[in-house]
């Protein structure tokens, strides 16, 4: 038991959701990680998160005795829970504590500017959804009229959530002065070339990289997550006074009214606004 690390259990805990609803004939006979591979890709019904977790409570209780028969000083299971689904509408936005938490860990070093360090940036000073950030090209980094922004569209086959997703967004001013422009000049491919893009849902394995590291620096809540950068987002528009269009319009939220569907806003209006936008805690 010594051998097994947190590592093991998060993939434990991860292919304990995929495991199917309804197990039939000879795949009774199957091994675990086996039954899983079989069935990974596969649109079938999955097993309930309650399920899931009092599964996953059965191997807690084992280390938990290991401990007690002092076999274990530690278990590994410890801090790594399987919650209850939340929906996005309930995800709240990270507290002040939490974001100093985040920007006081790795990636967060002057020396360690990689895609995670970008990517946690951007998505705080964009509420961009994970989807689209991980589809972003080089060459969706324009200028226009000295202020660069981030071409966020359907162009060459990639996928957006609403029609309201498609947006010019200005690029944060904190993030031109740290670097981020020249940076993503010069990535290959994708932007986010280091993040790959899952098969059946494009932010799944940014969802689960963030979600990891979370979990290593501590930030436990199951209300939050990757998506509550959103929220953030959406509280750091308000703390900075914005009008709630302009705030959807960055966001790429769907307009809230009939007549906010005509026109376009002008980039310059979005900028200004941006530049109007803080965080609450201090950005290494």
């Amino acid at each position: 038991m010594k051998e097994y690390t947190r590592n093991h259990i998060r993939a434990f805990r991860d292919a304990l959701l995929l495991k199917p609803k309804h197990i039939s004939g000879s795949d009774r006979d199957l091994s675990f990680p086996t039954l899983i591979e079989k069935y990974r890709d596969q649109d079938v019904e999955r097993v309930s998160r309650v399920s899931a977790k009092k599964l996953f409570s059965f191997v807690r209780s084992l280390f938990n005795t290991a401990i007690n028969l002092h076999d274990l000083n530690e278990s590994p299971t410890a801090g790594i829970t399987i919650s209850a689904p939340v929906s996005e509408t309930d995800r709240e936005p990270f507290s002040e504590d939490e974001l100093r938490t985040m920007f006081s860990a790795a990636p967060f070093s002057p020396l360690n500017k990689s895609d995670d360090y970008w990517f946690i940036l951007l998505s705080l000073f964009s509420g961009t959804r994970a989807s689209e950030l991980v589809q972003l090209r080089p060459e969706d980094l324009q200028e226009e009229g000295g202020i660069p922004f981030l071409d966020v569209s359907t162009s060459g086959g990639r996928t957006l959530k609403t029609k309201s997703s498609r947006r010019r967004l200005p690029v944060h001013p904190l993030l031109i002065h740290l670097g981020f422009v020249d940076w993503a000049k010069n990535r290959k491919g994708r932007i986010f070339n280091g993040i790959p893009i899952g098969r059946a849902q494009i932010s799944d394995p940014a969802s689960k990289r963030f979600n990891r590291w979370l979990d290593d620096i501590g930030i436990s809540r199951p209300e939050v997550s990757l998506h509550s950068f959103r929220h953030t987002f959406k509280t750091m528009c308000r703390a900075a006074n914005l009008d709630e269009h302009v705030s959807d319009v960055l966001s790429g939220h769907a307009p809230t009214s009939v007549a906010r569907r005509y026109g376009k806003m002008p980039l310059e209006v979005l900028a200004e606004a941006m530049n109007r936008i803080t965080c609450p805690v201090n950005i290494p």
